[in-house]
């Protein structure tokens, strides 16, 4: 593990070194110009002399990660200057808003899609509705196909509710019949 955190130190100390560099000496040629909003923005910071400083930071926290010294503190410093970078570069940074849909996994209709509102029911009813979740899962709480996501609670509230309704979820389990030799 050490290693890996000496080699990703390293190289992003060499990334923002040499480019840093390359913002003052211009020894790697830039790419076509930005347009739009982001021309004006990367304009403004040109004209103000504020790319000055942003590749001086760029250079001094490269030579720090390299050479080890204050690397909390040059990570720190260099942390608002990634965020901007991804910002800047959104038209080609992206992610697929299917990478954020919480569906399940499964096509058969979960629980909470019969009776949404566990949190708001009875402690008779909360029962019935988790044992019937633990039941269709075979007693997996967490995960995309635990009774959790199925209730459309966090695993954490569904596991405190199974404490306080006193549910023994280990009697859903399914046993493997595989292993039944």
């Amino acid at each position: 593990m050490k290693t890996i955190s000496l080699l990703a130190r390293i190289l992003l100390g060499l990334v923002f070194f040499v480019f840093g560099l390359n913002g003052f000496l211009a020894f790697i040629p830039m790419g076509p110009m930005p347009t739009g909003a982001a021309a004006q923005f990367f304009a403004s910071m040109s004209q103000s002399h504020y790319m000055t400083v942003i590749f001086t930071l760029e250079v001094l926290c490269g030579a720090l990660l390299l050479a080890g010294q204050f690397v909390p503190l040059a990570l720190t410093v260099l942390a608002p200057l990634i965020v901007n970078i991804f910002l800047f570069h959104a038209e080609t940074f992206s992610v697929d808003e299917s990478w954020l849909s919480r569906q399940r996994l499964s096509s058969t209709p979960s629980v909470s899609e019969n009776a949404p509102g566990l949190l708001n029911r009875h402690p008779a009813e909360e029962k019935v509705m988790i044992e019937a979740a633990l039941r269709e899962c075979g007693g997996r709480v967490a995960g995309p196909s635990g009774a959790a996501a199925r209730l459309g609670v966090p695993g954490s509230t569904l596991e405190s509710k199974i404490k306080a309704l006193k549910i023994n979820k280990s009697r859903f389990k399914r046993t493997d019949p595989s292993k039944d030799s």
